[in-house]
């Protein structure tokens, strides 16, 4: 998953009803009709590659899309862990995507860079 299909997929969780021609004016420079075609083509790629993440709506002929809640999160993380030796491990990992993936499986992405002496 790339910078731009993150980007794609936070604003619909974050901007739930939104069309793929909101999307494309919000992220990307769409100076003119014929780049917003464009963007609007490469928003709709983004989305059908994750349809698993996406809730679709036909409201007066056009798709709304959103992101049910419980499929995907965005937010700082931090992973807690009991290691097998008794250790209790917390591990900052700053700025996280969080998504369940076609078949069901957490996929977790950092997108962001944290100071690990900061979150440790």
């Amino acid at each position: 998953m790339d910078d731009d299909e993150r980007a794609v997929l936070i604003y619909v969780l974050k901007t739930p009803g939104c069309t793929t021609t909101d999307i494309a004016k919000a992220l990307f420079d769409s100076q003119d009709d014929r780049t917003l075609r464009n963007n609007d083509r490469r928003v709709r790629y983004y989305l059908e590659k994750n349809p698993c993440l996406l809730k679709v709506d036909v409201v007066g002929g056009k798709k709304r899309f959103s992101i049910p809640k419980g499929r995907m999160w965005v937010g700082i993380s931090r992973i807690e862990m009991l290691s097998s030796e008794g250790d209790e491990i917390s591990i900052g990992m700053g700025d996280t995507l969080i998504y369940f993936d076609e078949e069901n499986r957490p996929n977790v992405v950092v997108i962001g860079k944290k100071d690990s002496e900061e979150y440790i």
